[in-house]
Parts: structure tokens; sequence; C-alpha cells
């Protein structure tokens, strides 16, 4: 994923979240952004849409990645590659 891709999944989770310090320094997007760049920017969009959707405190690094491989195994079961 972009840096460009990266903040608008920032600036959609701030929006979801207003009242949270999320992100609140330049290093804290940095690090957030290392640990997710090697993400599909359209899979991570989706997890965190769906981990607004069903939670009411913002999510974790770990929540994030978590959500993207949940994203991936739906993707492959849509495809029909595996069945489970």
């Amino acid at each position: 994923m972009s840096q460009q891709e990266f903040a608008n999944i920032a600036a959609m989770i701030k929006a979801a979240y207003p009242t949270s310090n999320f992100l609140p320094t330049k290093e804290s997007a940095k690090t957030w952004f290392e640990f997710l760049k090697d993400l599909d920017s359209q899979t991570c969009m989706s997890a965190v849409r769906e981990y607004i959707r069903n939670n009411e405190f913002p999510p974790t690094i770990a929540g994030i990645l978590k959500g993207c491989k949940e994203e991936n195994i739906l993707i492959i079961l849509e495809d029909g590659a595996i069945q489970l």
C-alpha cells in the first residue's frame, strides 16, 4: 500500500473514533505504516471497515493484521479456490 492509501485508512479510523487519540504523533504513523505497508490496500480497507462496524474502540496494528487475514480467507472462499 502507498503512503496515500495508508493516510486514507488512517483518516477513516480517526473519523470513526473522533474521541480517541489515534496516531497522535508522526512516529506513531510511521510505526503503523511500517507494519501495514506490505498489505493490499483494498483488503486492508475492507478489514478496517469491518472492524469499525463491530468495535467501539479503535483498532491495534495486530487487530488490522488479523482482519486482513480474515478478509483474504473470505476472498479465497468466494473464488472457490478452497473448500472447507
